[in-house]
């Protein structure tokens, strides 16, 4: 299939354009991210060993890897993850997905 100087022109017109406009979200997506993979280990120093963010829009959603402390049982790090992390994260985006080292999710903070 043999494409248009136009139909080219105007199919990278608007991949920049759709750029453009979600860069600013993206951007305070990933602001808020970085920011957390340093601020959680210095405000929970005895739990968090490291944090870890990955964000590869638009295939991957955000998502913070938290390592906690071997020696929280799994249950620990469920009830840490939703009752001290998740406050945090939500304060800071809604679009932010959350892991800790067991696998717990922050789905798993709503679950019954």
């Amino acid at each position: 299939m043999k494409l248009t100087r136009r139909a080219v022109v105007l199919g990278l017109t608007s991949a920049f354009l759709f750029a453009g406009c979600n860069d600013g979200i993206d951007g305070r997506i990933k602001q808020a991210g970085e920011r957390l993979a340093i601020e959680l280990p210095a405000r929970f120093p005895a739990e968090i060993l490291a944090v870890g963010f990955e964000y590869q829009p638009p295939l991957d959603p955000p998502a913070l890897f938290v390592d906690l402390t071997p020696s929280m049982s799994p249950g620990a790090q469920l009830r840490f993850l939703c009752d001290s992390i998740m406050p945090l994260v939500s304060a800071a985006s809604h679009e932010i997905h959350v892991t800790v080292s067991y696998g717990w999710w922050d789905a798993d903070c709503s679950a019954p």
